[in-house]
């Protein structure tokens, strides 16, 4: 890997947008993609282009960085189909995924008397399953494609698969595993650890005089 490359890209990155040059950057990337059609749409119109030559530019860059080689992007793939086929992400119909996505969450007997905050656990998890299966509709778009597609292409989308997966059974563990008993215990224990005040000393009442005989 060129290092003076990546250190080129940081370079433009960093400067102001003001000053740097667009056409620059846009060659950079063609450098990077080899795709001239995409150069010639950034060099037509630069002012509404700028956003996104430098999301793709520092997509580049942060993926030169870490300086994964390839073997280790074929790894996390592994890692993506073992995770697409256990939740079903890449079933043809979002209904039949939806179906599968409610076994898997599991709704508990008694979901509704949970705390608030392990019920938003619950509630996440659609959220994070319904990301998953967008970002690997466009995995599968990117590797479907005529031409290779670079590893960098791919990463960001692995990565983000892997960790969103990892929350999902973070949130799982967390509202599978929560007991009444076990929130009352902590419950208790945080009590127990907070010191009573200590109320004022109450008055002696003063002794009554003897009556003089």
């Amino acid at each position: 890997m060129n290092h003076d490359f990546t250190a080129a890209i940081k370079a433009w990155l960093d400067a102001d947008p003001q000053e740097r040059s667009f056409e620059k950057g846009a060659t950079m990337l063609l450098q990077l993609t080899g795709n001239r059609i995409l150069y010639a749409n950034l060099m037509a119109d630069p002012l509404s282009r700028l956003p996104f030559l430098e999301h793709e530019l520092q997509k580049y860059y942060d993926f030169r960085v870490l300086d994964l080689t390839h073997d280790q992007v074929r790894d996390m793939e592994r890692q993506v189909d073992a995770i697409a086929d256990s939740l079903a992400l890449g079933e043809d119909s979002p209904q039949d995924s939806d179906r599968k996505a409610e076994r898997l969450l599991g709704r508990r007997p008694d979901h509704d008397s949970l705390p608030d905050d392990v019920i938003a656990r619950y509630t996440e998890n659609y959220s994070i399953l319904q990301r998953m299966r967008e970002l690997h509709v466009r995995l599968r778009m990117l590797t479907l494609t005529d031409h290779p597609c670079p590893d960098s292409e791919r990463y960001p989308f692995l990565r983000d698969l892997i960790a969103l997966d990892r929350r999902l059974h973070e949130n799982w563990k967390v509202y599978d595993t929560f007991t009444a008993a076990a929130d009352s215990s902590l419950s208790g224990a945080r009590s127990e650890a907070t010191p009573a005040k200590a109320e004022p000393p109450k008055a002696t009442p003063a002794k009554a005089q003897h009556k003089e005989a």
